[in-house]
């Protein structure tokens, strides 16, 4: 499964000043959506995108296409403490 990161979520949504860099993220999104892999969106993640919307239009719009787009995957306890696992300790 890929999981994105806040950066290329927000740039993939952005709506103003879309500039060459949203726009190849965009392109790059969309092929991995409709590839094999499974595309996912970290719990924080989410939380993040939706707490970047000051209008609730927009957040209901946003929230609905995330949902219909990705597969939110939430990290339990063992996921953040394997994540911060040191190899060199």
């Amino acid at each position: 499964m890929i999981l994105l990161d806040t950066s290329v979520v927000s740039a993939v949504l952005r709506r103003r000043r879309r500039g060459k860099l949203e726009e190849r993220l965009s392109a790059q999104v969309q092929y991995l959506i409709n590839g094999d892999l499974a595309v996912g969106l970290p719990g924080n993640v989410l939380q993040e995108v939706l707490s970047g919307i000051a209008e609730r239009p927009q957040l209901e719009r946003v929230l609905k296409a995330v949902r219909t787009s990705f597969r939110i995957v939430l990290a339990t306890e063992e996921d953040h403490v394997t994540a911060d696992f040191r190899p060199e300790w």
